[in-house]
């Protein structure tokens, strides 16, 4: 999101390809601070990166994310 705002999905997409894994900086209840999260995902639950004017969004996969993360 930037600035609060999420990509608009009404706007053509551009694929880029398979997401295969995910690095991400946050702050989750009880990490103390800034931690590094790093995401593998499996052949079967793999989503397709795409782009549009608005910004980046990743389409499908075999996974949900919640507050505590990416699960799956």
């Amino acid at each position: 999101m930037r600035n609060g705002v999420a990509p608009d999905p009404r706007v053509p997409l551009t694929a880029l390809g398979k997401l295969v894994s995910l690095v991400y900086v946050t702050e989750k209840a009880g990490d103390g601070g800034l931690v590094e999260y790093e995401h593998d995902f499996g052949p079967k639950d793999l989503a397709i990166v795409a782009f549009n004017r608005t910004g980046i969004v990743l389409v499908g996969g075999g996974y949900r994310v919640t507050e505590r993360g990416i699960e799956g």
